[in-house]
């Protein structure tokens, strides 16, 4: 896919392309997403996912009164939406090492048991 290609470019992807293509995805989710029981909320919690994969941290939330899904309901086109969010997402991003400083899945989560206890939580 794009979004893969992209964050696989060396030495680094293309930031804004990244971005774009990140909620090109995001707002296909949320079009598709009575098709496919999904809910907006899922579909914002991926695109941050996305763009922490890279490094990137989005640290801003919407400007108030604004709900992040119905911009990408309301337009025909991705790149209608992307225009409408990216005046305060773009100035939001910010190099991050969270992926660098965290353990691995499997370091804490060894065990077919511990992999439960995580699942049941409360």
């Amino acid at each position: 896919s794009l979004l893969t290609e992209e964050a696989r470019r060396q030495p680094e992807p293309d930031l804004d392309r990244f971005t774009d293509l990140a909620l090109t995805f995001y707002f296909y989710w949320v079009n598709f997403g009575p098709l496919s029981r999904g809910t907006a909320a899922c579909g914002y919690i991926a695109f941050f996912a996305l763009m922490l994969s890279i490094g990137i941290e989005v640290q801003t939330s919407p400007p108030e009164g604004t709900q992040v899904d119905w911009p990408a309901i309301l337009s025909p086109t991705p790149a209608g939406f992307i225009d409408e969010v990216k005046s305060w997402i773009y100035p939001s991003r910010k190099r991050c090492d969270i992926l660098e400083t965290a353990p691995a899945v499997g370091e804490v989560l060894a065990t077919p048991r511990r992999m439960l206890e995580a699942l049941n939580c409360k």
